[in-house]
């Protein structure tokens, strides 16, 4: 049996996420809001999967985009 499992997928959608910390009116200008933003990374989603993988705080770059086929692959870590 093999160590590892391979799975051969497509880019269904990558994406930067934030996160909203914080909104209020501005007191000086009661027609604007202050927001305070967290940028959470870049996430991927597979074709054939609901759940979005984190794959890092810089954008993949032009490798990684949405039709993009990719494998994911699953093996034991080893010892270090």
């Amino acid at each position: 049996m093999s160590e590892e499992i391979v799975i051969p997928t497509k880019v269904k959608v990558i994406q930067q996420r934030t996160n909203t910390i914080e909104s209020r009116k501005d007191p000086n200008d009661p027609n604007n809001a202050l927001i305070k933003i967290e940028n959470l990374g870049y996430f991927v989603q597979f074709e054939g999967s609901y759940e979005s993988l984190f794959v890092g705080m810089e954008d993949p770059g032009d490798w990684l985009n949405k039709g993009s086929e990719v494998e994911i692959i699953i093996r034991p870590r080893r010892n270090r």
